[in-house]
């Protein structure tokens, strides 16, 4: 809905249209039906509305809706979930590690930060392609390690973010998971990974504030060369 003294320049109701008008989205392969109303505004002006609806070929607007229950719910919740790896979002992890936190102890977890270092120029390497599946490949070998994390989401570009029970740090063995061999194409890198980590203290702190806390733990990292963790 748009409210002005004037409608927009494209406004059907500036190109005298009365009725419903149906225009082609090329993009979705759909047709959307477009119909301009004034509406009287409650100071005594006049305010224009578009109203849209979609129609056209059945085939092309079912394969857009959701067709079972599993795909209604991924469509419900896609906020949640990080396209690339299929694993959580910030959202995602945020939301799932408040819901823990009402049923477990709060202090008996960590949040860890990982990324990867110089992951810009690897990704150059490599190519999209190849830099993808390279963050698909570094989330899977967190998960599957002495970690164990109970929640794993990806933040953004190469950040990901792990819920983990304090118990399972063995700092021996985190070092060695900092350092990742990955191969693509027959083509070989030595990755470097670097960790913020917070352990869990404030007993009324958000998961949001904590991955931030985590953040702030990398970013000393970032800054001190000599530690990959922190």
């Amino acid at each position: 809905l748009t409210v002005s003294e004037a409608p927009c320049d494209v406004c059907p109701t500036v190109n005298g249209v009365t009725g419903p008008k149906v225009y082609f989205d090329p993009i979705r392969h759909i047709y959307e039906t477009v119909d301009a109303i004034n509406l009287p505004l409650s100071d005594g002006s006049v305010g224009h509305a578009l109203i849209f609806s979609t129609t056209g070929e059945r085939e092309a607007v079912s394969r857009q809706l959701p067709t079972t229950e599993k795909e209604l719910r991924a469509l419900l919740n896609q906020h949640k979930y990080d396209k690339l790896t299929g694993h959580l979002s910030r959202e995602g992890f945020i939301e799932e590690a408040d819901a823990l936190f009402q049923t477990q102890t709060p202090s008996d977890y960590a949040v860890a930060v990982f990324d990867i270092y110089n992951f810009k120029a690897i990704n150059d390497i490599f190519g999209i392609d190849g830099g993808d599946q390279l963050l698909r490949f570094v989330l899977e070998k967190i998960n599957d390690s002495f970690l164990a994390p109970e929640i794993s989401a990806r933040l953004e570009s190469d950040w990901f973010v792990f819920l983990i029970r304090r118990d399972h740090f063995k700092w021996e063995d985190l070092d060695e998971l900092l350092k990742i061999k990955y191969v693509y194409h027959g083509r070989t890198i030595h990755l470097q990974l670097r960790c913020g980590i917070y352990f869990v203290e404030a007993p009324f702190a958000s998961a949001s504030q904590m991955v931030e806390w985590s953040i702030t733990a990398k970013q000393n990292v970032d800054r001190d060369s000599r530690h990959q963790y922190t």
